[in-house]
């Protein structure tokens, strides 16, 4: 398909012979030409769905008849749409036959035909076809008082006069199946009743079943008669040409080249893994729908509706399906758009989707959404697979299962923050493209703090932190190269994101990348890192704290003058905090059990230093676990004592004999450990004093 003409639907003469339809078109071909030798009129159907490819082999078949010298056809088109009501579509085809007898041999019968038409016509549409003035048309009234007698007499004199010229005459009706009943009652009753003349021939195009529809709709056959319907063509077409249905190679192949062109023009680029998902929901859903020329070239002209600047900033694959849903089925895809909060995000595992009551009552609902939304009743499940594909979340509640680990990575349309480019057909104003976020940390790891792409993503983060921190986490993890200023920025950025309480954090994701990118350093540039993110002890020690855990194939490690560095950037946090162990703040609490596991040395020291200055309670305090409730806007509370780390720095029995007084008059613990106290430096000692008095002496008979 050329690529200068993919937005049209103009016939293609050129491609009609393509994809297997080659040896149709010359065995219909030779079947006119045996026509051009018969006199009695033939009425010749070329049948095939909408979006075939008719119009293009009509025209095909045009041009054969104009090559062939020896015997030219005289060819005619008449197309009923460019006509308003029944009199001009009558006159109109009579104008169209007309018109084809203007050559010599045919001038006697142009002049019959003009007879015979005042016979016929009604009288003031005649008139004006004629020339005649209307208002003396009636004059010609007395004429026709013979009836059928004046008709016969007009008829046979143009029936001889086509005889004797012998030209024959080929009348091509395209679009049949698009005019409304009556307008395709009366094209009928013209070809069959008037039109059947000597060597004038006609060639209807036409869907069958449309065509049986609207005449299922008009007095002649009856409502919903639909045998009495195709009994009644079969009287004016003596013949039929049934176009091939494109076989499903053909149908691969012309998918194929879209494809190709897309990939060529730099439209959408598509990369193995692409191709592998595309060709799942093909397969799944997609070939059963493109089955014409039209459907396939209707649907890629949606496709490259896409913006250039979006390369890149979508899901491919998401969008060729996206766009496929907005060709075919333009009420899914705005149902879509409607009931988004039902479908972004991952899917709800755990339980059944489909034999409970509840969500056998949304399949139901969504069903009957699709179906008001016009998708056929045979349609619907075709329709749903292709938004599960999309969806997961829906895969899950339509048929219990889902093909994606991860439904919402970036890029995919599940995923929240891409959702909303794939229906503005660009970036949202709040959003920002990937590539400018790779362009900044290319700048920055080339040393370039103020580059323009920097300065665009640090506006972004303000208005849309989370997105931008996790598409900076994961450019981070294309960025091969490393900088000082790189990580300067990094942990400015990761420190001015809003605190949530959240169990998926972007500043988790991002400080994970980190945690990679720390096994890859050589040991100057993790010296650098850790002078970078001693502003950032949190961000340090959770880094640190991932990297040196072991993983299999290699192994990370900090120098000794490393290890004191991170001790004096922990102490001086520490220092500047001012507080005891059991009143760290909470945000700074992990990081400081990150550092207990990644030096316990200098763990050790700074503990027992601090349990000589502020006594045994106030130290054990620091071994209370606190929670948060995800998305609760309550403090953090207290649950219980970690008898474990607390055993490594105290001997707990002699706790319990030393503090017995302060253990009895302790409060009472929930039973619920999710229901304790707020984390307050008085309440971590109280827990603390509790937790030993419930725990029972593992010593004791």
């Amino acid at each position: 398909m050329k690529v200068d003409t993919w937005f049209s639907d103009d016939p293609a003469a050129d491609l009609a012979g393509n994809y297997g339809r080659g040896q149709f078109l010359e065995a219909t071909w030779a079947v006119l030409r045996q026509a051009q030798s018969i006199k009695s009129s033939t009425v010749f159907g070329l049948v095939g769905p909408w979006g075939s490819g008719k119009s293009s082999m009509l025209q095909w078949l045009q041009r054969k008849a104009e090559a062939e010298s020896d015997l030219p056809w005289n060819f005619v088109r008449f197309n009923p749409w460019d006509f308003q009501d029944d009199a001009s579509l009558q006159t109109g085809f009579i104008a169209e036959l007309s018109g084809a007898f203007e050559s010599s041999p045919l001038k006697k019968a142009r002049e019959a035909l003009s007879a015979f038409a005042r016979s016929v016509a009604p009288l003031t549409s005649i008139a004006g076809f004629l020339g005649v003035d209307p208002s003396h048309a009636v004059e010609g009234f007395a004429k026709l008082l013979d009836g059928d007698r004046s008709v016969a007499r007009a008829r046979a004199a143009l029936e001889a006069a086509l005889e004797e010229a012998e030209v024959p005459t080929l009348v091509v009706i395209d679009d049949l199946d698009r005019v409304s009943a009556d307008e395709l009652l009366l094209t009928l009753k013209l070809v069959r009743q008037i039109g059947r003349l000597p060597h004038v021939h006609y060639l209807l195009s036409y869907d069958e079943q449309t065509l049986i529809d609207v005449l299922s709709h008009t007095s002649l056959v009856g409502r919903s008669s639909a045998s009495r319907a195709r009994d009644y063509l079969e009287k004016v077409v003596q013949a039929r040409f049934d176009v091939p249905a494109l076989r499903p190679i053909d149908v691969r192949a012309l998918v194929n080249l879209e494809l190709a062109e897309l990939s060529t023009s730099g439209t959408i680029r598509i990369s193995e893994a692409d191709a592998a998902r595309f060709s799942s929901a093909f397969f799944a859903f997609l070939a059963a729908r493109l089955s014409t020329p039209r459907a396939i070239n209707r649907y890629f002209a949606q496709v490259r509706m896409v913006s250039p600047g979006m390369l890149g900033e979508v899901d491919n694959v998401d969008y060729l399906v996206l766009s496929w849903l907005r060709t075919a089925e333009p009420g899914a895809y705005a149902l879509i758009q409607r009931h988004r909060d039902e479908l972004v995000g991952a899917p709800y595992f755990g339980g059944s989707r489909t034999d409970d009551a509840e969500s056998k009552a949304r399949v139901a609902k969504w069903r009957s959404r699709l179906i008001e939304g016009g998708t056929r009743d045979s349609e619907v499940e075709g329709v749903a697979s292709a938004i599960g594909f999309l969806f997961p979340r829906f895969s899950y509640l339509w048929s219990s299962s889902t093909s994606d680990s991860e439904p919402a990575k970036p890029l995919r349309l599940a995923h929240e923050s891409y959702f909303d480019r794939y229906f503005s057909f660009g970036l949202p104003p709040e959003d920002i493209a990937d590539a400018v976020v790779e362009r900044a940390l290319s700048d920055l790891a080339a040393g370039e703090a103020g580059s323009s792409a920097v300065t665009l993503v640090e506006l972004a983060a303000i208005s849309n932190a989370d997105a931008v921190l996790e598409k900076v986490a994961r450019g981070l993890e294309r960025e091969s190269r490393s900088s000082r200023e790189l990580f300067d920025w990094l942990a400015n950025l990761w420190s001015s994101m809003p605190a949530k309480a959240d169990a998926i954090r972007p500043g988790a994701r991002l400080e994970s990348a980190l945690s990679a990118r720390l096994r890859t350093l050589d040991e100057s540039l993790v010296t650098v890192y850790l002078q970078s993110l001693a502003a950032h002890v949190s961000l340090l020690l959770n880094t640190l704290d991932t990297a040196l855990r072991p993983q299999r194939g290699s192994e990370f490690r900090l120098l000794e003058s490393q290890t004191r560095m991170v001790r004096d950037v922990v102490r001086q946090e520490l220092l500047r905090e001012g507080s005891s162990p059991s009143a760290i703040r909470s945000e700074l609490r992990p990081a400081v059990w990150a550092w207990s596991r990644l030096d316990p040395s200098g763990f050790s020291d700074w503990f027992e230093a601090q349990r000589i200055e502020h006594g045994d309670l106030n130290a054990l305090g620091f071994f209370v676990q606190s929670y948060v409730t995800l998305g609760a806007k309550r403090a953090p509370y207290l649950s219980y004592l970690d008898f474990e780390e607390a055993s490594k720095f105290f001997e707990l029995d002699e706790l319990r004999r030393t503090y017995s007084a302060e253990i009895l008059t302790s409060p009472e613990l929930s039973s619920d450990r999710f229901e304790g106290p707020p984390d307050t430096p008085q309440n971590r000692v109280d827990v603390a004093l509790a937790s030993l008095r419930i725990e029972p002496n593992p010593d004791s008979p």
